[in-house]
This record gives structure tokens, sequence and C-alpha cells, in this order.
């Protein structure tokens, strides 16, 4: 382990490094939505975001808290030089059901 460093350069599309960069680079941006409180508990675990290859799905209970972090993963990317594409992304929500609610 040791300091964050910055380059300036890409690598080639197919270097097998590339995927290893990416995923490091990822941690990064992520390291942002993990410190904020949010997110659904299981058990005795916290969890905000779920994450597969090259996708993140954040997760919280509260509408509007998830749009921040949203919004927030989006920021935090550009600073990496990672763009977010709003034309794929899409937000689901689930309401969690206290057993008052009807079966449609």
């Amino acid at each position: 382990m040791g300091p964050w460093f910055y380059t300036n350069r890409d690598t080639r599309q197919g270097d097998p490094v590339s995927p290893d960069l990416f995923i490091t680079l990822l941690e990064r941006v992520l390291e942002k939505t993990r410190e904020r409180l949010g997110g659904v508990v299981i058990g005795e675990t916290r969890i905000n975001n779920l994450c597969f290859a090259d996708e993140i799905d954040p997760i919280d209970e509260d509408e509007q808290r998830l749009e921040q972090t949203v919004q927030e993963l989006s920021d935090e990317g550009k600073r990496y030089g990672l763009n977010m594409n709003f034309e794929k992304t899409k937000q689901w929500y689930l309401v969690k059901k206290t057993g008052l609610e009807k079966w449609k």
C-alpha cells in the first residue's frame, strides 16, 4: 500500500493491466459513497451499493438520498475521467412492505 498517484496516460484497449486499473479507480470513486450514511441494513451490515464489473447499483431506502448518491458518484467519477452514461442509467425504488399494503 502506498499513496495515491495520478497518471496522464491511458492504457491501450486489451492491455492486461486495464481491468485492474479500472477496478482500482472505481474503488477510489466508491470510497465517497461508503463514507455516507444511508443504504439498507441487512443483519448488522449496512450496504449502500452493489458492484458488478463496470456497473454500480447504489442502494438506499430514501429516494432523495439515492438521487444525491448517484449525483455524487457522477461528480467523483468525473474527477478521475470517468463519465456516467445517463442514457443507460435507471433508478429503481423499492418500497418496504409493512404488511398493511394489499397485493394488486
